[in-house]
């Protein structure tokens, strides 16, 4: 099985359903003046997006919800539910409608609502108002399936997948505290899982200084050999290195940059070093490994990468991930190698 992306025709029939929606006229020389005004209104819609801060990151962060959950490929079905018209009695009250739909690959559907986390110290608590919660809940009735929230604490770079209904009543708001999220989090149903290995990783480049220095903190190296290192061991197999290389590059491990030099003060190697914080190496040892990371979070680290500039500002809202790129990194024979110098410990989190 495998996921596949399917084409949609955005601009032709895409643009005639947003004159429709627009109630513009679509026909002859009032068509065509529809399309300025199409325009004009879509322009200004677009500049008032581009001032809000907190659109245009909940905007990235629903894409990016998607798109983790296509490089995991742990699905048969994902689908935008928040797209076309909606008609409803409201006898019962408003439905809202959630991000997606999303059929599991034991065939169970489950609608998801994605809610962005601001980073924050005091950003380990979220909530939604009561009449939100309600319309999802109505929605979720209505269409006769559960309803879920994806939350994503940019402050931790986690994602955590909950039941509705296990947000807990506060006032006129439901609630839910980002410990008893991890607690519950159903991310694993999508082939998520928590990755560990033996620290260090390294990317080790042997160098040779050119010239004299100009001055004593500024030297120009050239490389003559890059070597990927796992717990000391150079890594020669491609799959091994390219598990490693995803890990150091983005797992949460700490990176410092050691240099060493040759008697005469000209540096010999530079060395990208990944590990643990010393306060959790006691850890380390005592258990032989160390977490990196889920593999959501490894693929968040990219996508932010990738659509976030420096200050932290979108610059970017989508990246399109390729299908189950994250869900085959460990090919499924892995443990089976006895020749392996990678150590990998994989962990698939049920919710408690």
């Amino acid at each position: 099985m495998s996921i596949r992306r399917q084409k949609r025709d955005t601009e032709q029939v895409g643009s005639m359903k947003l004159l429709a929606a627009l109630d513009l006229p679509a026909v002859g020389e009032r068509g065509r003046g529809s399309v300025d005004e199409m325009l004009r209104r879509l322009k200004a819609g677009a500049h008032a997006s581009l001032d809000s801060r907190s659109r245009l990151h909940g905007l990235r962060v629903e894409a990016m919800f998607r798109a983790v959950l296509v490089s995991l490929g742990g699905f048969r079905l994902l689908v935008e539910e928040d797209e076309g018209q909606l008609y409803y009695d409201d006898a019962q009250g408003t439905p809202k409608l959630p991000d997606y739909r999303v059929v599991d690959s034991d065939g169970r559907q489950l609608l998801i609502e994605v809610k962005a986390v601001p980073p924050g110290p005091n950003r380990l608590r979220h909530s939604i108002s009561a009449g939100e919660f309600q319309g999802l809940s109505l929605y979720g009735e209505l269409t006769g399936a559960p309803v879920a929230i994806a939350h994503y604490w940019a402050v931790m770079n986690v994602w955590t997948l909950i039941d509705l209904d296990q947000m807990a009543r506060r006032g006129d708001r439901y609630e839910i505290e980002l410990t008893e999220a991890m607690k519950l989090n159903q991310m694993a149903r999508f082939g998520d899982a928590n990755i560990g290995t033996v620290p260090p990783l390294e990317l080790r480049l042997e160098v040779e200084e050119l010239g004299e220095r100009e001055s004593p903190d500024t030297a120009t190296i050239v490389t003559r050999k890059v070597e990927l290192l796992a717990a000391g061991q150079e890594l020669e197999d491609e799959v091994e290195r390219r598990i490693a290389f995803l890990l150091f590059r983005h797992g949460r491990w700490e990176v410092d940059m050691p240099a060493e030099t040759d008697s005469d003060g000209r540096v010999t190697s530079v060395t990208l070093r990944a590990a643990p914080p010393d306060d959790v190496m006691e850890i380390v040892e005592r258990q032989g490994f160390a977490l990196v990371g889920a593999l959501s979070s490894l693929y968040s680290a990219m996508f932010n990468e990738l659509t976030l500039n420096d200050e932290g500002a979108v610059e970017r809202l989508d990246h399109h991930s390729e299908p189950g790129e994250f869900g085959t990194l460990i090919p499924a024979d892995y443990f089976d190698r006895e020749d392996r110098r990678l150590s990998l410990w994989v962990f698939r989190q049920q919710p408690g």
